[in-house]
């Protein structure tokens, strides 16, 4: 599994986007800005902890994008009753904009034969 942090200006609305009704991106929208649709992908892992219990299984990923000095960290738990899988993201510093920023985390697999089908909760919080 790989994965990415990333970071997208929110758009602002009124940017006719067609099919919508030109709300800007907010608390349960994810509209990134249709001309500033660039992302500064956090890929190099710089360091890692593993810490091990019989309760919880913890992995700390250290990220350093060394060209603009940003720094992400991403907690991974894995609890021993439990099916869930818990991420916990840091990144920053974004940089100063006029405007909110929209984060994403991307999880990549790599030889998984899922026959072209994706499972989510309705939230896309559990997959």
């Amino acid at each position: 599994m790989a994965l990415q942090l990333r970071y997208y200006q929110s758009d602002e609305g009124g940017d006719n986007y067609p099919d919508t009704d030109n709300v800007p991106s907010g608390a349960y929208i994810f509209k990134p800005a249709k001309d500033i649709q660039y992302s500064m992908p956090f890929i190099n892992v710089s360091g890692h902890e593993n810490c091990n219990s019989p309760f919880v299984q913890q992995t700390t990923l250290y990220y350093t994008d060394t060209i603009s000095n940003r720094t992400a960290r991403v907690i991974v738990r894995a609890f021993a009753k439990s099916q869930t899988v818990e991420f916990e993201v840091y990144i920053g510093p974004l940089p100063e904009s006029m405007g909110g920023q929209e984060v994403t985390v991307n999880f990549f697999f790599y030889n998984l034969d899922t026959n072209n089908t994706f499972y989510t909760d309705s939230n896309g919080l559990e997959m």
